[in-house]
């Protein structure tokens, strides 16, 4: 390999989610954003003492709540059944939604089938489903599972289509003038070229599932992270709500980070043919 393969590799890799080369790189990197982290941790401290307002505790404040919830257990228990109804969710709307999205990137009559219903599904108002899905699957794990489901399956079946879609012309004739199958022209043109609209599609599916358990914690069964918020809010103990927020929002970007991390790692074509790109 030479050197400018080398540089395209590393710069590709760190754009992707990959592990930095080192702590230097890696504060180089989050510098502005920890920066900013500081002055916002300061300026709610600031804020929460000078107001004096019940809607804002100090940031020290909730710190404590948080540190109340952590060490009676209440924050792994209930943590741990948010985790546990978004990864069921996540995995039944990955699997479905790449398959869909595949079917109606290759077949024309498949996605002139499919494709009104799910742009109608995509701009309509999800939450507006809760009530249905209460009445087919109670007020159980199912219930939270199937909104996590309508919530992130459409991105994925929107993006995965997209790429399928995004293969160049010439290199398919150039594969079909080498006689090569249908299989093998999607496993090596078009696959690889869908990486980043797969990569896009997961990272929104994510974002959007987690709203998906968030709405059937809140609406549906009082479980779960939804739970706390709810509890927490109808008691106007807003230390331990902003606490639950916290949480929540690490939630949301650590589960951001390991679907970046995960498909880097899952799908090595999408890294080479990056890096292609980039060196040439």
């Amino acid at each position: 390999m030479t050197r400018t393969e080398l540089s395209a590799e590393r710069a590709t890799a760190g754009r992707l989610g990959a592990p930095p080369d080192g702590l230097g790189t890696r504060l180089r990197a989050n510098a502005p954003a920890l920066l900013t982290f500081v002055f916002f941790a300061l300026a709610w401290e600031f804020a929460g003492r000078a107001a004096n307002f019940l809607y804002l505790p100090p940031l020290s404040e909730v710190l404590a709540a948080l540190a109340d919830l952590i060490t009676d257990g209440t924050i792994a228990r209930e943590l741990a059944a948010s985790l546990f109804a978004l990864v069921t969710g996540m995995a039944i709307a990955i699997v479905a939604g790449v398959l869909i999205g595949t079917l109606m990137g290759v077949s024309q009559t498949i996605r002139e089938t499919l494709d009104v219903f799910v742009d109608a599904m995509m701009a309509a108002p999800t939450v507006a489903f809760v009530p249905l899905f209460v009445l087919l699957f109670g007020l159980g794990f199912p219930t939270r599972v199937a909104a996590v489901v309508l919530f992130a399956i459409f991105p994925l079946i929107i993006n995965t289509q997209a790429g399928i879609r995004a293969y160049d012309p010439n290199l398919v004739e150039m594969g079909r003038s080498f006689r090569a199958s249908r299989g093998q022209m999607f496993r090596e043109l078009r696959l690889p070229m869908a990486y980043p609209h797969l990569h896009a599609g997961l990272r929104i599916g994510v974002a959007r599932g987690v709203d998906g358990m968030m709405t059937g914690e809140v609406l549906i069964a009082a479980t779960g992270l939804g739970g706390l918020l709810g509890r927490f809010g109808n008691a106007f103990t807003m230390d331990y709500l902003y606490a639950v927020i916290l949480v929540l929002l690490a939630m949301v970007l650590m589960s951001e980070r390991f679907v970046t991390f995960f498909s880097w790692l899952l799908v090595p074509f999408g890294r080479r043919r990056v890096a292609h790109g980039a060196a040439s």
